[in-house]
């Protein structure tokens, strides 16, 4: 660390300098654990032991961990009666602006983990390859195995890796293109679910689950059409995603 508290660490710069305090509407008062600042060049790693946000690292479920996993990504520490953000996209409950510790933002982590585990496999996440692939904060995140895999674009994407090897990635999936993926993805497991009342749910789910602008800004009065999303691993190392199967439910 050098005297300006930043970290190079495998080509990623972090701004380690603790952020100032954030004073919420309700007059709380958090300290936002802002996500690192990625240096301008690409880089495509593969992660090992992905925690989603569902158990403890024994394998025991936790309900709550989504809570402490990514990190801020709009500078405040949102509440479920909290109106200075975005608005959930098509009547969509407030409960999903929830942040977790110090304003950490994981929707997916929150609402849309358990809905897909449920409908396309409760053992998708637990098996998944997950690869980032991200050039100047905008990116994709690959998420699957090389037939059924999730192909996500993410903005304001970050990496930041410890010293003992794991670290943690954060970013903004957008919410439109998230939906198609699922889609696609639900049909590779099952072609029954290409169409019906199942996967109609999950999707209207998806979008009920945005929380934060596409682009990372919370504008109010705006639909919410983005879903943050964090995560932690235990190693990682360079590496390409699989191309997956061609979407059968456009076929």
């Amino acid at each position: 660390m050098d005297d300006a508290g930043v970290v190079v660490d495998a080509g990623h710069v972090v701004d380690a300098t603790p952020e100032a305090a954030v004073e919420t509407p309700d007059a709380d008062t958090c300290l936002p654990h802002r996500p690192p600042i990625m240096a301008a060049t690409s880089v495509t790693i593969a992660l090992h032991g992905v925690n989603f946000g569902d158990h403890f690292p024994d394998g025991g479920l936790y309900a709550n961990e989504w809570m402490d996993l990514g990190y801020n990504l709009d500078g405040l520490c949102t509440h479920t009666t909290d109106t200075n953000v975005c608005t959930p996209a098509q009547n969509g409950s407030r409960v999903v602006q929830l942040d977790g510790v110090n304003g950490t933002d994981n929707a997916f982590g929150h609402v849309v983990l358990a809905p897909i585990k449920q409908l396309v496999s409760p053992t998708f996440f637990a098996t998944s390859a997950v690869f980032v692939d991200i050039t100047d904060g905008k990116g994709i995140i690959y998420i699957g195995g090389a037939q059924q895999g999730l192909s996500i674009p993410v903005a304001e994407a970050a990496v930041s890796s410890s010293a003992g090897g794991g670290g943690t990635f954060s970013g903004i999936i957008q919410t439109a293109a998230f939906i198609e993926e699922v889609r696609a993805t639900a049909g590779r497991v099952n072609g029954n679910l290409c169409t019906g009342m199942g996967i109609d749910e999950l999707l209207t789910t998806m979008l009920q689950s945005s929380d934060i602008g596409a682009d990372g800004a919370q504008i109010v009065g705006a639909a919410c059409s983005g879903i943050s999303i964090g995560l932690t691993f235990v190693t990682s190392e360079a590496g390409s995603p699989p191309s997956p199967l061609p979407n059968p439910c456009s076929q």
